[in-house]
């Protein structure tokens, strides 16, 4: 599910925030961070992701098949393209930045609030749920 939307149901979603920041994390890393760093990764905010030799070369960094495709027929120079893929670099760092600052990653009442996830009922024990 979309994190944007996750919340917006009816029923209590707090028990699956943990992961679905991960997820949402990982999803961002990998749009400009080549999958061999995020790969056995247990937590996603010890990657490195602001080094530039952590990055994608600027053909693989993500900005999406319409904004190639308009760089590519309105002639944008070697420059250009060279400038904006930057900026888009500079975006995503900022982006991931503020998050790994602000998001609650590692919160222990979250992790223990996740026995309040039904779909993953299974995989808990209810030791932090006693506790």
């Amino acid at each position: 599910m979309d994190f944007n939307k996750l919340f917006h149901a009816d029923e209590t979603k707090v028990g699956a925030l943990l992961p679905e920041m991960d997820r949402l994390l990982h999803k961002l890393m990998a749009k400009f961070v080549p999958l061999r760093l995020l790969r056995g990764q247990t937590d996603l905010r010890e990657v490195k992701f602001d080094l530039r030799e952590n990055q994608h070369d600027d053909a693989n960094v993500a900005i999406g098949m319409a904004a190639r495709t308009f760089m590519e027929e309105e002639d944008f120079g070697p420059a250009q393209q060279a400038k904006f893929i930057c900026e888009v670099h500079r975006f995503y760092t900022a982006v991931l930045q503020k998050m790994v600052q602000h998001f609650p990653f590692g919160d222990a009442v979250l992790e223990d609030l996740a026995i309040l996830d039904i779909s993953r009922h299974t995989d808990y024990t209810y030791s932090p749920g006693m506790y």
